[in-house]
């Protein structure tokens, strides 16, 4: 897979080129001493020649100073005009008119010329009439009104022959002269051949502006992956250049552009895209930690701005070749040190970026020392096509690193899940929900919320005794197998266990209470049904109490744990501790007994009226039981009056009716328990009398 996506990228400059190809003119015919002869290809009416070669050039003179007879100096074009012999300045101020022939033409037919920008003004004259004006012409720079545009000129030749004057004067750019080729042909051929380079053009800007947006909104989302902003700013700035590249694109687009707006916006955004390259490059392959870097970087991109918006275009056009010429060397060698430093640690990625810069490297450099550099050949820019092919193996290590981080994120995302699936084990999320709370990490030192709940507290007759003959594996077993009973049953009834203690449970119900009725019901007949010591069978009490309840968090900011404040809890507590008293399965309070919607559903039976520990009141306590038959018939009556002669100390009466109970319900805890009080009372009263 990794060297698939090597010999992708390899694989994409020989389609850009060929497709380039066939975008430039085929250079057939040479310009020689001025003439132009095309009779040899006039019969190939596809064809599009560049006017390439030794054009004659007459210094310091405008057309209507030039004679028919007068012979002006051969000059290379394109290229500058610095090299005649008369310009003495150190940068191309000045003006002249170029002069060409061109020998071979039909009469019948009708021929073009395609126009690259010509800075700073110009005219072109055919056969002695004006047919375009750029700007204002001027033989100094007061007198000059600067103006450029990409043109297409069309006219029908009177004879054979025809002569072409560009006058040019250049007062506000460094460069001057005629320094893009013109090409020339037959009307259907050169605008075939102009819709071609426009429509790569525009796909090349539009393929940008693409790109461009979709990684800015990456960033957008991913505010940390700056990777993406600068890569998208790059392709940005690119697009805009591209866009007022030879064919003045952009002022077809924004007609009203000043000469100096133009200039400034291409080598303001030639600057800012290699700036942001070179960040993206660094941010890629370079730690963080040299921060310096980043630094020197945002010094030098904000003193090339200031630069070119401050100073005028010619200044700031010298400026920009002074800055390209002794910074950028530095830089593109520090960068390919990085990237083939980071290939050589096989860093992911490293190598195909590797073979992008190269080529945009290449076609950086061949922009500036040919078309800058070098005269009389064709001059075509070809960094847009490097960089757009460097974006692509770009794309391709960004792809492969949001593909690392989506991966890295998905397993994140799975490791988040099972660590809550398991805290979830630790703080129930039904307490998280009471306190009003979606997920643990929301959850502070101190939350709380006050709330009325019925509390259940179940807890395993005499584990203590059971426990002494089991091992510390079989105590923990049971007690496992125990509560992997209870947790469900809980949870069917929607109710969570808040708090294991030992082999005891503290439960919350935040509905109804019969929810708990019914969930200590289910829980004492999975212990009857189910045997869970191997040897003997076990029991559980359970106490049940409505209250309000305080529920929060509390500890310190190092250790943390959710629980329950409330005076209901205890209750709860202290009720199932009577069960043991009593000897009985369950009791409730009276206040859950007044809580209870379904009353009809369930059996009760009144146990005792007392004070528990920690209230003020008394307070009622309640068995409750699901079988109706449980207790034979006239037991409760019995039961009940000797409770009422308790209540009103008759020890004699108390004490025939719950001996007529007992007969009817042997080891009838509550009858029981009462029957030795009576006891214990009688004896207490013999002693006194």
């Amino acid at each position: 897979m990794y060297w698939t996506r090597i010999l992708f990228v390899l694989y994409f400059p020989v389609f850009m080129g060929w497709f380039a190809t066939k975008a430039q003119a085929a250079q057939l015919p040479v310009i020689q001493k001025g003439v132009l002869e095309i009779t040899d290809v006039s019969s190939k009416s596809n064809e599009i020649l560049s006017l390439t070669g030794e054009w004659e050039f007459f210094f310091e003179k405008f057309a209507d100073e030039i004679s028919e007879d007068q012979v002006g100096q051969w000059i290379q074009s394109p290229g500058n005009w610095d090299e005649v012999s008369e310009f003495n300045s150190d940068y191309s101020e000045g003006y002249g008119t170029y002069r060409l022939t061109i020998k071979g033409l039909a009469t019948d037919q009708i021929y073009g010329l395609k126009i690259p920008t010509i800075h700073s003004a110009s005219q072109i004259w055919i056969d002695g009439k004006k047919r375009s004006s750029f700007g204002k012409l001027g033989q100094e720079k007061s007198e000059e009104q600067p103006q450029i545009g990409g043109q297409l000129l069309f006219f029908n030749p009177q004879s054979s022959e025809v002569e072409i004057l560009i006058e040019v004067s250049n007062f506000h750019f460094f460069q001057s002269g005629i320094w893009s080729p013109i090409y020339f042909g037959e009307e259907s051929a050169l605008v075939s051949f102009d819709r071609r380079n426009r429509m790569f053009s525009f796909l090349l800007v539009g393929g940008l502006l693409i790109m461009g947006v979709y990684h800015l909104f990456l960033a957008y989302i991913q505010r940390s992956f700056l990777e993406s902003l600068f890569f998208g700013f790059a392709c940005i700035f690119l697009a805009i250049r591209e866009l007022a590249g030879p064919d003045a694109i952009l002022m077809d687009l924004f007609p009203y552009l000043s000469h100096g707006v133009l200039v400034r916006t291409v080598y303001l955004c030639l600057g800012l895209a290699f700036t942001f390259q070179t960040l993206f490059l660094f941010r890629l392959f370079l730690p963080f930690k040299s921060k310096w870097i980043y630094k020197s970087q945002y010094i030098i991109m904000g003193l090339f701005i200031l630069a070119i918006l401050f100073l005028n275009t010619r200044d700031g056009a010298i400026f920009f070749n002074y800055f390209t010429l002794f910074l950028a060397p530095p830089f593109i060698l520090y960068t390919m040190y990085i990237v083939i430093r980071a290939a050589i640690k096989k860093t992911e990625g490293a190598w195909v970026f590797l073979v992008g810069l190269i080529f945009f490297y290449g076609a950086a450099s061949h922009d500036y020392f040919v078309n800058y550099q070098s005269e009389g050949v064709d001059m075509s820019y070809w960094m847009p096509y490097g960089f757009f092919f460097f974006i692509l193996s770009e794309s391709v290590v960004l792809s492969i690193r949001f593909n690392r981080a989506f991966l890295n994120e998905a397993k994140l995302s799975t490791q988040l899940g099972q660590t809550n699936e398991s805290l979830k084990r630790f703080i129930p999320r039904e307490f998280l929900k009471l306190l009003g709370k979606n997920e643990i990490v929301d959850v502070q030192l101190g939350d709380a919320v006050s709330k009325d709940m019925t509390v259940l507290f179940a807890d395993v007759r005499n584990f203590t005794s059971l426990s002494e003959g089991l091992s510390s594996k079989e105590t923990f077993e049971f007690v496992n197998r125990l509560l992997t009973r209870t947790d469900p049953i809980i949870r069917k009834n929607q109710g969570f266990i808040d708090k294991y203690i030992g082999d005891a449970v503290m439960a919350l119900f935040a509905n109804k209470p019969d929810n708990a009725i019914q969930a200590a019901l289910e829980l004492q007949q999975e212990v009857k049904n189910n045997n869970l010591l191997s040897n003997q069978k076990i029991g559980i009490g359970v106490g049940i109490h409505y209250g309000n309840l305080i529920l929060g968090t509390v500890g310190s900011k190092y250790r943390m744990d959710g629980t329950v404040i409330s005076d209901a809890v205890n209750t709860a507590s202290r009720i199932e501790e009577l069960t043991k008293v009593y000897k009985l399965d369950i009791l409730i309070s009276e206040d859950l007994k007044k809580q209870v919607q379904a009353p009809e559903n369930f059996n009760f039976r009144l146990i005792d009226t007392l004070n528990l520990r920690g209230k003020r009141s008394q307070n009622c306590i309640y068995e409750v039981y699901d079988d109706p038959n449980k207790y034979p018939p006239g037991f409760l009556e019995h039961y009940e009056q000797g409770m009422h002669s308790f209540r009103n100390v008759d020890i004699k009466e108390a004490k025939v009716q719950l001996d007529a109970a007992l007969s009817l319900k042997p080891n009838d805890g509550p009858c029981q328990y009462f029957l030795e009080k009576l006891a214990e009372y009688s004896r207490v009263q013999e002693n006194l009398d």
